[in-house]
């Protein structure tokens, strides 16, 4: 399968019904904005610590979904782009930024064609979080691409889910816990949006299928440390409901001063 395949299978997923999703979900953009406006520190409050000051300081989110945590950070007065597949979440997020009284660039393009020749060397830092990964069949494309558009001393913030939950499925059986597939699996998978929750069965019935790769983790640090990146920090944070193994982790990363 090719990475072309691979993002148009997601690419229609993601604008199925995906604008309905987040206002579900979040509220109307309006509602939305509501919230974000009245603490935006909140939404960003599990990488907040690497930020630092960000006042007039150029982030872009990437794969940056419905836009919420672009509008907090654009409320908090940095300077924000969305690279995102999908136009339906252009839309909420654009209203989501209207309606909280801010600006946010939102370019909608498979990330690997995006031409980035006028952001080289631009950003302050590059966000990616929960459910980026996985829409890659190569982390080595990505990897080059984040280096290419940091500024140098930039910083990568990667908070991501663990691949040990995604790959290994874990469940608890008479007391048990267990777990269904391999960590070293490299199967593709095939399912729903992220947001079907947002729907019932019924409605579900009509969706798409996305496309799937979960990534060890030390392929994670190696596509990084190869493009060029130094590996500032990995933390391991554990699952909500198995506490005995890590739900997310967060890499964050610099890019040297030449």
């Amino acid at each position: 399968m090719s990475q072309n395949a691979h993002s148009a299978a997601n690419r229609e997923g993601y604008n199925h019904k995906s604008y309905e999703a987040w206002s579900r979900g979040y509220g109307t953009p309006e509602e939305a904005a509501q919230g974000i406006v009245k603490d935006p520190e909140y939404i960003i409050r599990d990488y907040r610590d690497h930020l630092s000051d960000l006042d007039g300081k150029r982030i872009v989110n990437l794969l940056g979904s419905h836009g919420r945590r672009a509008v907090a950070l654009s409320r908090l007065g940095a300077k924000v782009t969305v690279v995102d597949i999908s136009s339906e979440n252009r839309r909420y997020a654009l209203e989501v930024a209207e309606a909280a009284g801010v600006g946010i660039d939102y370019i909608v393009s498979d990330l690997l064609e995006w031409d980035t020749s006028g952001h080289l060397d631009y950003f302050d830092h590059i966000l990616m979080e929960y459910g980026i990964l996985h829409y890659f069949l190569d982390l080595e494309p990505l990897a080059r691409l984040i280096h290419s558009i940091l500024s140098p001393g930039g910083t990568m913030i990667l908070h991501e889910f663990h691949p040990i939950i995604k790959k290994c499925r874990p469940g608890i059986s008479g007391g048990d816990l267990l777990i269904d597939g391999s960590y070293f699996s490299e199967e593709i998978f095939e399912y729903y949006p992220p947001y079907h929750g947002e729907f019932s069965p019924e409605e579900i019935a009509s969706f798409p299928n996305c496309r799937y790769k979960y990534w060890q983790l030390g392929e994670v640090i190696t596509a990084v440390a190869t493009a060029g990146l130094v590996i500032q920090s990995l933390v391991e944070h554990p699952h909500s409901q198995y506490s005995s193994l890590p739900g997310t982790y967060a890499l964050v990363c610099k890019k040297p001063v030449a």
